[in-house]
């Protein structure tokens, strides 16, 4: 900050208005006291997201490099369906995942990404974003969330499916239909000026008299990030939620569902289009059982 308020006085910008993203994960409380003690004639103001609204809507170089990003995603999540097996160590199979990351495709490579493989198995999959555990092994009977991203150039794209080691329960079955049928029910709605309220209204609607709830969101915008979060804190698939989606905007539409005992999670990223919308990636909207 030292070096930012420098500049600021060179460039003769000492005494104007100058925003601040106040609440940002690498602007600290002391970087903002240091700026208000070097520049006393600066007026400040709460920019927070601004920037992150701006570039909402993607060029096509931001998307071409977000669909490589999903071709190493579709790498990583198979590695992990792969490496998923009863008596197995969970740090391998998560070991496994990072690497295919990192090395990307045979035509480019893979940056890391913002967060790390969400791989979180049995009662852990019964809440969000919680990773491998490091000291378990799998086990018959194991329900096992896989929340993983491709990055290229910091460039995401992000993808969820769930594996069911063995035989999975009816009920886990039933929840799992029921979320793939909403999803793709509520991808046929999307197309530019719908808002975002209205998307997940029509989720919501896709639920109606299967005993299937989600009081939380159910989708983010996302795009260039680094940690600890892929997720751009702009638009958010919820009620009141009114952005309108326009082409060129990028949105992870993702429908966890976290119950008492385990979680069902299969998402889709994707980009909105003139007439509709384009998922980045192709992967089974099942249950994937070993």
């Amino acid at each position: 900050m030292n070096y930012v308020a420098n500049l600021f006085k060179e460039k003769g910008w000492h005494k104007k208005m100058i925003g601040l993203e106040m609440d940002n994960y690498w602007f600290s409380a002391k970087c903002y006291t240091l700026l208000l003690t070097e520049l006393p004639q600066a007026s400040f103001l709460d920019v927070t997201n601004l920037i992150n609204w701006i570039r909402t809507v993607k060029s096509h170089k931001e998307i071409e490099y977000m669909r490589q990003a999903a071709r190493i995603c579709e790498k990583a999540m198979q590695r992990a369906i792969d490496n998923i097996e009863a008596e197995r160590w969970e740090k391998d199979a998560a070991a496994k995942v990072v690497e295919a990351q990192i090395a990307g495709t045979d035509d480019y490579g893979g940056d890391s990404p913002a967060i790390f493989p969400i791989m979180p198995s049995a009662e852990r999959t019964s809440t969000a974003r919680l990773t491998f555990d490091p000291d378990r092994k799998y086990q018959k009977g194991d329900v096992v969330l896989l929340e993983i991203a491709g990055a290229r150039y910091h460039y995401h794209a992000p993808l969820s499916r769930t594996v069911y080691l063995g035989k999975p329960p009816a009920d886990l079955k039933r929840v799992a239909d029921v979320v793939v049928n909403g999803l793709n029910r509520t991808l046929e709605f999307i197309k530019p000026g719908v808002t975002a309220e209205e998307v997940e209204a029509r989720w919501r609607e896709s639920l109606k008299g299967s005993g299937v709830e989600k009081p939380s969101r159910v989708g983010y915008a996302f795009g260039l990030n680094y940690v600890p979060d892929w997720g751009e804190h702009t638009v958010s698939l919820r009620p009141g939620d009114k952005s309108i989606l326009k082409p060129g905007m990028t949105i992870h539409f993702m429908p966890g569902i976290w119950l008492e005992n385990y979680g069902f999670e299969c998402s889709e990223p994707f980009l909105v289009t003139e007439t509709g919308c384009d998922k980045f990636i192709e992967f089974p909207q099942v249950l994937l059982t070993k």
